[in-house]
């Protein structure tokens, strides 16, 4: 009887002592389920800023990219250019540096036909003379001073154009930069185009109406103050 109240007793005990331990064990289950949740929070916040510095990254490398596109476009137009360094900033192209080689290989010479006066526009002084080589067919309007590599200060060429109207030349073939001088049917002076690019194929025009075309060598305007509105006469062929 006493030992099986003492089996009692001790079935008793030993319930209470796990439900101590029960309850000891509840915090810690709590302490491990906060634990586990700060561990998933942490995490998350992580992945975030994991995110985040993923977009930057994309960002960053995207404006690096489209940067360095806009650096080697030059490096490009050299590469595509055949590997020029001259820009055409005078609106020449690579095939208008180049010269035709001129007929039977041989560089025209001047030929005299007559010559030509500048008189100030009221034709009371006679500002300087030249002489000219007078061309009037088409073929050797076309040709013009192409092919010479020099002519001297007091030569010029005079084109006679076929009708009066808007003229325009260029300076293809031409190595020796000119002034341009146009010329309207009472042989005064309505556009001077200074200075023109050797070998150049931009059309160099008259603003207004002309009939003859004088070329002298550049820089002869405005050494001898020959200016718009002054006249022309000469003597010729």
């Amino acid at each position: 009887m006493i030992r099986y109240q003492f089996s009692i007793i001790h079935f008793q005990f030993k319930q209470m002592a796990k439900k101590k331990k029960a309850k000891k064990l509840e915090p810690t289950q709590s302490t491990v389920n906060q634990s586990t949740g700060n561990r998933a929070a942490t995490s998350t916040r992580k992945k975030k800023k994991s995110n985040m510095n993923l977009k930057q990254i994309l960002i960053v490398g995207a404006l690096a990219l489209a940067m360095l596109a806009f650096i080697m476009q030059p490096v490009i137009r050299y590469m595509n250019s055949g590997g020029s360094t001259t820009e055409t900033t005078n609106n020449t192209t690579m095939n208008e540096t180049k010269a035709d080689a001129p007929p039977g290989g041989v560089e025209p010479q001047f030929r005299k036909d007559g010559e030509l006066a500048f008189l100030s526009s009221d034709k009371s002084e006679t500002l300087e003379n030249i002489d000219i080589e007078i061309v009037k067919d088409e073929a050797s309007i076309t040709q013009g001073l192409m092919w010479r590599k020099s002519m001297d200060e007091n030569r010029g060429m005079l084109f006679l154009m076929p009708q009066m109207g808007p003229q325009s030349f260029w300076m293809k073939n031409t190595y020796i930069p000119l002034d341009i001088i146009f010329i309207n049917h009472n042989k005064q002076i309505v556009t001077i185009q200074k200075n023109t690019t050797p070998l150049s194929e931009k059309n160099v025009k008259s603003s207004q109406n002309a009939q003859y075309v004088l070329e002298v060598n550049a820089g002869y305007c405005d050494k001898f103050g020959i200016k718009k509105g002054d006249f022309v006469r000469w003597q010729g062929n």
